[in-house]
């Protein structure tokens, strides 16, 4: 597993992302149009009133080992945000590791406060859902 609760998100990588200085729910996830990849998305999408709610920015992020087709990398988007780890960059800074004997990138979520420390880490390659109820519940906490 990548960072542990209470360590710091990487400045550079939530500049990079766009978030920094923001609350946010920051998921890595591996292809867009895999099946448990697009269930995951459309579970944090169909629960996106509720993070904007709470002040709360949801970001995708996924290597650039397959283009984004579903769901591409746009600015703006009034609802979920999504950014390209071009080399896995910010995975292997946060030591995020391979699930499945290396075969699929590790399926991670952190929810960050606004100084971008980690309030809460989940992993769980294989329960997608679990994901969304996770930073639901996380997100209280802020």
């Amino acid at each position: 597993m990548g960072l542990s609760k209470g360590a710091q998100f990487p400045v550079d990588a939530l500049t990079k992302f766009g978030v920094e200085g923001e609350k946010a729910v920051i998921f890595f996830f591996g292809q867009d149009d895999a099946p448990s990849c697009s269930k995951q998305i459309a579970a944090f999408d169909a629960q996106f009133a509720t993070f904007a709610y709470a002040n709360i920015r949801v970001l995708g992020v996924r290597s650039n080992a397959f283009a984004l087709t579903r769901y591409p990398v746009k600015s703006g988007s009034s609802k979920l945000s999504f950014a390209l780890d071009e080399d896995d960059a910010v995975r292997k800074q946060i030591d995020i590791k391979a699930d499945m004997f290396g075969f699929l990138g590790g399926r991670e979520t952190y929810v960050v406060d606004a100084a971008g420390k980690v309030a809460a880490v989940h992993n769980a390659q294989l329960d997608v859902d679990s994901h969304v109820q996770f930073a639901l519940t996380a997100i209280k906490a802020l």
